[in-house]
């Protein structure tokens, strides 16, 4: 299927790097943290909804500015996991951060609802990957920004670079129910 999973990573808990799941195996079981393939570029959580729960928030590009995600549609999910993946970094100096955002569903605006802090700096690259999800606990763990809270039905993401130094990268999601 189309959009089933490919490990790219193995580790001793889960299956080999090559296995392909299911969407519905990656939901009923738990892995250490692993590098997912995401479903198709520029879909929602919403338009995958009963196929998939992964998305591509922000196809990989060059930007130097505040990038805000589409706003994402996700009744049944209880967090998100998010995959940054840094291909071409800053200055050395420089940061990238990451946060998600709620949508007021009357009014339209946005509030902070979980704030990742800096995901990577200066000339590093790679994945780099961040956790909302009501059980998870307010740490960093085997390289996974974690903190507790739940998903709104409405939220966006925002990529945030330290200054207007070219970063290229891409954001994915996982919906977790």
């Amino acid at each position: 299927m189309a959009n089933d999973l490919t490990l790219s990573t193995g580790n001793a808990v889960g299956p080999p790097a090559g296995t392909v799941l299911k969407t519905e195996e990656i939901s009923s079981k738990h892995y250490d943290v692993v590098k997912v393939a995401l479903g198709p570029a520029g879909a929602t959580v919403g338009d995958l909804e009963g196929t998939s729960d992964m998305a591509a928030l922000l196809t990989s590009a060059a930007r130097t500015a505040a990038t805000n995600s589409a706003d994402q549609n996700e009744p049944n999910a209880k967090g998100v996991m998010l995959f940054l993946d840094v291909t071409v970094s800053g200055g050395a100096s420089d940061t990238l951060s990451l946060k998600l955002q709620a949508k007021d569903p009357v009014g339209g605006s946005y509030a902070d609802i979980a704030d990742f802090g800096v995901m990577i700096t200066g000339v590093a690259t790679g994945l780099k990957l961040a956790l909302l999800y009501p059980a998870a606990d307010d740490t960093d763990f085997a390289g996974v920004k974690a903190l507790k809270g739940n998903l709104p039905y409405t939220w966006r993401a925002v990529v945030t670079p330290s200054d207007a130094t070219s970063w290229t990268y891409s954001l994915g999601a996982s919906a977790l129910k």
